[in-house]
Formats: structure tokens, C-alpha cells, sequence
């Protein structure tokens, strides 16, 4: 586990441990392949790490990973890694994940999201947007647009945007022709001719 603190001989200092650590969005990783930002740090700053990375202090600047970033401080900045999960963090910034972002009740963001699969609790100022699955529980709070192909919202959450299920179907005003003609009713008369 690399710990970001002050070294005396400009040498990056390691400390390995082989626990195992699941983050929030169920995806097992050693600890040794893994930086961590402690709560009583901040980092005025950008970091992009080819490591998965836990973030419980601050972060002023962008956070880049390869893998997966797990966060429970708060961030200034945008957000892109392979899989997000926020706990109990604040983000005021765009989060983008390759695949899962799962936001916690406790979790604040102001900014928009962008995964394949959206799952929320939390908690959100922005829009929304997942390639598949936007789930929406029932302590959510969202003000903003969604858009995915898939949307669940659970009895509780509160919406103040559009909803917008997009899928790969074509839409246009042609599937709306029909094929064969309807007869013409004009010759039945009016409702009033016929007492």
C-alpha cells in the first residue's frame, strides 16, 4: 500500500500488505495494489495512478486511475477511473467510470456522471448518463436529466428532470405509418343523423 507522506530522501516510501480490501463497488483488491489518501491529508493537485486508489482526506484537482478509485473524502475535481465508488465523500465535479459507479445515501455530487452502470443512493446536482443500467434507490435525490438504455427508480427517490430511455431502436416518425388505410367514416354519418 503506498502512503503519501513526507520522506527524507525524496525515495517514494512503500508499505506492502497482502489484506484484502472490497470496496463499495464489490471489486476485491490487494492492498498492495492500492494508494490511500488518509483522512487527514490534502492534496492540492491532479493524481493519475495505474493502481487502485481509496481517498479518504481531500483533493483539490483531478483523480485519474486505471482501476478502481474508492472515495470517502472530498474532491474539487473530476473523477475517472474503472470503477467509482462513493461512501460518505462529496465530489463537486464530473465522475466517469468504464463501468460500475455506485453512490452511497451519504454521498453528495455536484457535477454530471457518466458509467455503463449508474447505482445511487446519494444525493446528486447534475445529470446522469449510463450506457446500460441507471438504478436510482430510495434515498435518492437528483436534480438533473437521466439518460440510459435501462432505469430502475425504487418507491422514495425524488427526480427533478427528464428521463430519457434511449436504446438502439431507431425512432422516428415512419414507425408511426400504418400500413393499411382506415375505412371512411364520413359515410356512417353524424351520431345526430342516425336518432
Amino acid at each position: 500500500m503506498s502512503l503519501f507522506s513526507k520522506n527524507n530522501n525524496d525515495s517514494e516510501r512503500t508499505t506492502e500488505n497482502t489484506a484484502i480490501n472490497r470496496s463499495n463497488s464489490g471489486v476485491q483488491q490487494s492492498q498492495s495494489d492500492m494508494n490511500l489518501i488518509t483522512q487527514d491529508t490534502i492534496v492540492r493537485g491532479s493524481i493519475e495512478t495505474k493502481s487502485n486508489i481509496t481517498i479518504q482526506g481531500g483533493i483539490k484537482g483531478n483523480v485519474v486511475s486505471t482501476k478502481n478509485i474508492a472515495i470517502g473524502g472530498t474532491i474539487q475535481g473530476d473523477i475517472k477511473g474503472n470503477n467509482v465508488s462513493l461512501s460518505t465523500g462529496k465530489v463537486t465535479g464530473s465522475i466517469t467510470s468504464n463501468n460500475d459507479l455506485s453512490l452511497d445515501e451519504s454521498a453528495i455530487v455536484v457535477g454530471p456522471l457518466k458509467a455503463s452502470n449508474i447505482y445511487s443512493n446519494a444525493k446528486i446536482k447534475g445529470n446522469i448518463e449510463a450506457d446500460d443500467l441507471v438504478e436510482l434507490n430510495s434515498e435518492s435525490i437528483l436534480l438533473g436529466d437521466v439518460t440510459a438504455a435501462n432505469i430502475h427508480i425504487d418507491s422514495g427517490a425524488v427526480i427533478k428532470g427528464r428521463v430519457d430511455i434511449v436504446r438502439n431502436t431507431v425512432l422516428n416518425e415512419d414507425i408511426f405509418d400504418m400500413e393499411e388505410t382506415f375505412m371512411d367514416l364520413s359515410e356512417f354519418g353524424d351520431d345526430d343523423d342516425n336518432r
